[in-house]
């Protein structure tokens, strides 16, 4: 199963690392960049050992089975729609401007029908809307490193992250363009299949 955790590689790393302490099997580590790290080489952030295992998995399949790689994910579940916006904070103390629009967001959640926040979450706050408000997920966490928040939508339905969209709209509407740029959320018909930080756990 997937076990999601903070942004970062060394987190990824250091969570996978701490559970096998604690005796539950995690045999992979990775993050959204690609980065990843295997148990069975020591949580190394090694790009060419997973290529090398990759290249040899990939001539495996298409010798014996006559298969591709992609295979080994068909059954995955994936969205009818996901976009990733990326909202530039223009104050000096981005992170404190950003932990306050996070903050804030949890109290306007209370007030939309049909929307949720996940509980366990290790980054920003994820919202589940139910079926009749855009049938999806969103997350809206803080940059490590840049003035930004990023907001990643998915939806199961076509249109639903526009439905999502206009009700965030009304929520970050508040804050004022000299401080929050939020030209990245103008709907767009293009949408992309998303990935995902997460913990594989044996």
């Amino acid at each position: 199963y997937q076990r999601r955790v903070h942004g970062g590689y060394k987190n990824v790393i250091n969570e996978a690392i701490r559970l096998n302490n604690n005796g539950e099997e995690c045999w992979l580590a990775i993050e959204t960049s690609g980065h990843a790290a295997l148990k069975e080489n020591y949580f190394l952030d090694d790009g060419a050992y997973l290529v090398t295992k990759l290249l040899i998995k990939a001539a495996q399949m298409r010798i014996a089975e006559g298969k591709d790689l992609s295979e080994l994910i068909s059954n995955l579940h994936t969205p009818a729609e996901s976009k990733e916006f990326r909202l530039k904070i223009k104050v000096a103390d981005f992170k404190a401007y950003g932990n306050t629009v996070i903050e804030q967001l949890k109290d306007f959640v209370g007030s939309v029908p049909g929307w949720t926040i996940v509980p366990d979450n290790y980054e920003g706050i994820r919202i589940a809307c139910d079926a009749n408000s855009g049938n999806g997920w969103f997350l809206l966490r803080l940059s490590l490193h840049d003035p930004v928040i990023p907001l990643n939508i998915e939806s199961d339905k076509t249109g639903g992250i526009t439905k999502i969209g206009r009700k965030l709209n009304t929520f970050f509407a508040k804050y004022p363009d000299e401080e929050l740029d939020k030209t990245a959320l103008i709907m767009q018909k293009q949408v992309s299949m998303p990935i995902k930080s997460y913990i594989v756990n044996g």
